[in-house]
């Protein structure tokens, strides 16, 4: 039995799953797995799996992914993820490392406002309980700094990524340097809310690549 794991992105919460679960059905979304790293006061929940899984990221949850890969990864869904996110010499198509600097400076005095700043720029509702500036820190600190393209390319198992084409946060030009060839759709940076039904079918066709 392959089990499904979520990762979600930097100041998002559980809920950016709902809709995708959904799409999924209950016989696959009921036994998923969530790697949840608390950036609003949700408790910290890294799941350490027994049985194969197919890990589903989206953002910096897919970064993450690759930085500590699940026991038994089976598999792999990026959606809106990307291999490195900020600019590097060899990465052009990043994102400006001040721009993740200034947001970090800023979060220690308001979290809060920096939270919904992003969120809004993604399309999204303020969160659901309260800022949590630890995680939220540890979280920039990883898109200013971490590198996991080598991970990616030394992965020996299905990977699938999904990317919008109309991402202000992970743009094309960023999807296209991290992914050979990235699926497009019509949308932004919270795919699994926005296309739920096409990111299901994603997650389908790869594990029937498992069966």
């Amino acid at each position: 039995m392959i089990r499904l794991l979520f990762a979600h992105g930097w100041a998002m919460q559980a809920s950016l799953w709902d809709g995708l679960r959904a799409a999924l059905g209950a016989e696959l979304s009921g036994s998923c797995l969530l790697r949840e790293p608390g950036y609003f006061s949700e408790p910290l929940v890294d799941p350490r799996p027994e049985c194969p899984v197919l890990a589903v990221g989206h953002s910096l949850g897919l970064l993450g992914l690759l930085l500590r890969p699940p026991p038994h990864l089976a598999g792999l869904v990026s959606i809106n993820g990307f291999s490195r996110f900020s600019a590097a010499p060899d990465h052009p198509s990043g994102v400006a490392p001040r721009i993740l600097r200034r947001m970090r400076q800023r979060l220690s005095g308001a979290p809060e406002q920096v939270a919904v700043e992003f969120r809004r720029r993604c399309g999204l509702p303020p969160a659901s309980g309260v800022a949590a500036p630890a995680p939220l820190a540890a979280g920039l600190d990883l898109l200013e700094a971490a590198d996991g393209r080598e991970s990616l390319r030394r992965l020996a198992v299905p990977v699938v990524a999904l990317a919008g084409a109309g991402d202000r946060v992970a743009p094309p030009e960023l999807s296209r340097a991290c992914f050979t060839s990235p699926f497009w759709l019509a949308g932004g940076h919270v795919l699994p809310q926005t296309h739920p039904a096409d990111c299901a079918r994603a997650i389908r066709c790869v594990l029937e690549r498992l069966a």
